[in-house]
């Protein structure tokens, strides 16, 4: 049930309204999800859990090992290939640029 709909129609600005705070929840929880997927691989690698704000104290800091640094790169060179597959074969094409700020149309204003 939407708030929006109170009045029994669905206008165009409610439609929007609908579409934007689906794409916000979903950013959302983007950024919820890899921020803990993260805190997790850097606890799995080092077995030291860094703060809420993902900070570590310099006296852990530089006791990383280069073994744990060159985990770490791995697993970002791994990810980096895996998002440059992803975008390679999505067939999305309605998405394309979506969340970055354009494309929206009159929701956002004509200009510029």
């Amino acid at each position: 049930y939407n708030i929006s709909m109170l009045d029994g129609k669905h206008s165009e600005f409610e439609e929007l309204w609908d579409e934007e705070t689906v794409e916000s929840e979903n950013d959302i929880m983007g950024l919820t999800l890899s921020f803990n997927l993260t805190q997790a691989i850097r606890y799995a690698n080092s077995n030291y859990l860094p703060n809420q704000e993902g900070i570590e104290p310099m006296e852990v800091l530089s006791t990383h090992t280069d073994a744990e640094i060159q985990r770490l790169w791995c697993v970002a060179l791994v990810f980096a290939i895996f998002l440059g597959c992803m975008n390679y074969f999505s067939g999305d094409e309605d998405d394309a640029g979506h969340g970055h700020g354009h494309g929206h149309g009159q929701a956002h204003g004509q200009g510029g």
